[in-house]
């Protein structure tokens, strides 16, 4: 199996992936889950912007992509020495 297999298990830290802050947080908390097993993620975060008329374009949450396709790494971590 090329993957690990997924275990969904219930957040054991509060969810606070929307501030700048806690995105930064859980895309580190991600690349960290992939490196851990072998694999290089890249994550990067975003401003999500309120559409609502009269609000202009105010950030009002933050998104986390990366380079994960169909929730899996495309890249191995290099290995150190070779």
């Amino acid at each position: 199996m090329p993957y690990p297999p997924f275990r969904p298990t219930p957040p054991k830290i509060p969810r606070d992936a929307l501030t700048h802050e806690g995105a930064l947080r859980l895309a580190a908390r991600i690349r960290a889950h992939w490196a851990g097993l072998g694999f290089d993620v890249k994550t990067r975060i975003e401003p999500c912007a309120d559409n609502e008329e009269g609000r202009g374009s105010t950030p009002i949450h933050y998104a986390i992509r990366s380079d994960l396709m169909g929730g899996l790494p495309q890249r191995r971590l290099s290995s150190r020495g070779a």
